[in-house]
């Protein structure tokens, strides 16, 4: 049975208004953000919702709240998950937030490992297309290293993506876009482990060998199920990754979800 959507209560719509300052770059690392008096009469809405607002963004480590002096933005290490990236290139025509950015390593076919290549399917071809890169926080720090794989059969309609240059729109919305398939959805499924980096990618991440990292694999789908493309990164450690979900109705027997 279908059911209506409600907008996130006003404390939470101000928390994600102040996280989006945040991760585009528009409130930096040291910046005061707005008091609870200053919520309370630009939004208009009570000092106790704008208090639980300012709380809840201290208690999930975005701003630091010190006595007698107006509440920070802290220093996390904050970097945009595979999620969110979808999320910013599909409203603003940018993958990266301000300051962020992408060094491309490499660019071209090359064979892929055998869960890559079972993944795309018979029809991607043996030679897939990979693109490797590092990606930098507005401190100039690698945060992480990744690897993403296209399926073969884009070697001619996308002829960027086996150039080592960033591609603005992001990868996978120009996949997309020269597959003929840029009026279509598309979402990102995500699996995490805990792992150790390797030689090359304690290079990369300039981190010893050997060291805690997590590892992702995203696959980034139309809205047909077809795979666009299937990235793995690796994360060294203390990086914040930062995504949000739409809001989901809790199962019922007359809604039930499963």
């Amino acid at each position: 049975m279908p059911s209506i959507d409600r907008p996130d209560p006003p404390y939470l719509q101000v928390v994600r208004h102040i996280q989006g300052q945040i991760t585009s770059g528009e409130l930096k690392v040291g910046d005061t953000v707005p008091s609870v008096r200053q919520i309370s009469e630009e939004w208009g809405i009570a000092r106790p919702t704008a208090t639980k607002a300012i709380t809840t963004l201290a208690s999930e480590g975005w701003i630091d709240v010190r006595p007698g002096v107006r509440a920070v933005v802290r220093d996390r290490s904050l970097h945009r998950s595979a999620q969110d990236h979808v999320s910013l290139a599909t409203a603003s025509g940018r993958i990266y937030p301000a300051g962020h950015y992408a060094e491309i390593l490499d660019a071209g076919t090359a064979e892929a490992p055998e869960h890559i290549t079972e993944a795309f399917g018979a029809s991607a071809g043996k030679q897939l297309i990979r693109r490797l890169r590092t990606t930098y926080n507005d401190q100039k720090e690698p945060v992480s290293t990744s690897a993403s794989w296209f399926s073969g059969a884009l070697v001619d309609a996308a002829p960027r993506l086996l150039v080592a240059e960033r591609i603005v729109q992001g990868t996978t919305l120009y996949a997309l876009e020269r597959a003929g398939h840029g009026d279509r959805a598309f979402h990102v499924e995500v699996m995490y482990a805990a792992g150790t980096a390797t030689e090359d990618e304690a290079k990369q991440l300039r981190i010893d060998t050997g060291a805690a990292v997590q590892r992702t694999r995203n696959f980034f789908r139309d809205d047909q199920g077809e795979l666009i493309e299937l990235g793995e990164s690796v994360y060294r450690q203390g990086v914040w990754s930062w995504y949000r979900t739409a809001p989901t109705t809790p199962a019922t027997k007359e809604n039930p979800q499963l």
